[in-house]
């Protein structure tokens, strides 16, 4: 279920359920999988990887739900340093901004 709201500008955080399926990024092409089982990976990469070794760039990948999401992803191709946001593939909704 989707909802809208005036309240906020967008949710940038997954608003999936993570189970079988769910979107694909390079590092797991065909999903997540499982939230029950990969969150035990990100515990162990949490520890692997603490704030101070991580870069200091936004991360964004998602659905194409709105145009919402445009001036995050056009902000991504001009200043790369800054923000790292593709759509993922496969999306039904399609914006004419960012194609």
């Amino acid at each position: 279920m989707q909802t809208q709201t005036n309240d906020f500008y967008d949710i940038t955080y997954p608003a999936w359920t993570f189970w079988e399926g769910g979107p694909a990024i390079s590092l797991y092409p065909r999903g997540l999988g499982r939230w029950d089982q990969h969150r035990i990976s990100v515990r162990k990469a949490a520890k692997k990887w603490p704030w101070k070794k991580k870069k200091d760039v936004a991360f964004f990948r998602g659905s194409r739900t709105s145009g919402e999401r445009d001036p995050l992803v056009l902000l991504s191709r001009k200043r790369p340093d800054l923000v790292d946001a593709q759509y993922t593939k496969n999306q039904a909704w399609r914006s004419e901004k960012v194609g």
